[in-house]
């Protein structure tokens, strides 16, 4: 679970330790301490709870610290301990108890966790309906892995993924793939059954990316549904951010292939956003990634589309197996584009999709494996 200590300390606007009952929802009086902290709720040891309002009230202080310029400035009451996730732990940025009030650019945006440092060692896997802001007054340090991906497998969708700002691709009809979702790069056409060109359009990529948010959801097939885009990530340090060999990964989830004969697949989910930004910046064996999912194969006994599961292999399309077209690729690397889905006399395949966005706020190139190249 996520373990955070001292939240507020002390009581906000007095500058006297917290008597029991008078610290801000939702914090309690340590009787350890006599501050203010934010404690897990009971429950399942692994995942985070989420049966708590996620917006409270901004503590009454003038005792702000502000983070964060490039993409958004996050002001919170200053964090006094650690914050460590060193076992598997799933966060809902909708629902849970973690996120902190804050104000700034964007308020109530985003779920806001923060520490004096911040140290991943485990898997955080993170949904839900806002995108995640982590904070580190300090040192923020990845040895292990923090996703905001979509999954087609279990419909997983990462967090503030597929937002109203997304432009809808054109609609497949007659057994023609969907097209891929469209982010930082675009996503492939998709493919044709029996009729004329051209397939379905994805929507135009995003020239600058300047606000915090998720990728978009590839267009459906005429059966396969489109695959969710990835989610989007905000690391703000106020020391260094450093990458020990883990792994950052927002990227789309893969088109679903047609349920039905002669129908075309799903396009593939566009890879999300994930920003980074502290004085310093370093990858050391890691990898950062936002790609996209792969299309679906037309037909119902094609392939989902695939997923991707490292920064510079692509996702691939699902395969034909029975006279369909195949599904495209998704982005990966230097390749922004999705592939485009294959024609099928049994239904077209659902395009790839196009690559996410990564930006870094840094004074020097991070290293690393890093896809699509950081901006």
């Amino acid at each position: 679970m996520l373990c955070v200590t001292a939240c507020y300390s002390p009581r906000p606007g007095t500058g006297a330790p917290c008597p029991d009952g008078e610290c801000p929802s939702p914090l309690v009086c340590s009787q350890a301490t006599r501050t203010c902290e934010l404690t897990d709720t009971p429950g399942d040891a692994d995942v985070v709870p989420n049966d708590a309002p996620a917006d409270v009230a901004m503590p009454t202080t003038d005792a702000l610290a502000c983070f964060g310029s490039g993409l958004s400035t996050i002001c919170i009451v200053a964090p006094t301990g650690p914050l460590t996730v060193p076992m598997p732990t799933t966060l809902d940025t909708g629902t849970s108890p973690m996120c902190l009030p804050y104000s700034g650019t964007h308020p109530g945006e985003f779920c806001v966790i923060a520490g004096t440092t911040v140290d991943v060692t485990s898997t955080l896997v993170v949904r839900g309906a806002r995108p995640l802001v982590v904070i580190a007054s300090g040192v923020l340090t990845i040895s292990g892995t923090i996703s905001v991906a979509s999954r087609r497998a279990g419909a997983i969708r990462g967090a503030g993924a597929n937002p109203t700002v997304c432009g809808a691709p054109q609609a497949a009809t007659a057994m023609e793939g969907g097209a891929g979702g469209s982010f930082g790069g675009r996503g492939g056409t998709g493919g044709l059954g029996e009729e004329a060109p051209p397939g379905p359009a994805a929507a135009p990529a995003v020239s600058t990316a300047t606000v915090l948010r998720g990728g978009c959801r590839g267009g459906n097939g005429t059966s396969g549904a489109g695959g969710d885009g990835g989610g989007a990530l905000y690391l703000i340090a106020g020391g260094s951010i450093a990458i020990m060999g883990g792994t950052i990964n927002a990227s789309g989830a893969g088109g679903g292939r047609s349920t039905e004969n002669n129908e075309g697949g799903g396009g593939g989910g566009s890879g999300g956003m994930i920003a980074l930004e502290a004085p310093t910046v370093s990858n050391v064996g890691g990898q950062v990634f936002a790609n996209g999912g792969g299309g679906g194969g037309g037909n119902e006994s094609s392939e989902h589309g695939g997923e991707a599961m490292s920064a510079l292999v692509a996702a691939p399309g699902g395969r034909d197996l029975d006279h369909s077209g195949d599904g495209g690729d998704g982005s990966a690397g230097a390749t922004l584009t999705g592939g485009d889905g294959q024609d099928g006399t049994d239904g077209g395949g659902g395009g790839g999709a196009g690559a996410g966005v990564i930006r870094v706020f840094a004074d020097q190139p991070i290293g690393g494996s890093v896809s699509p190249p950081p901006t």
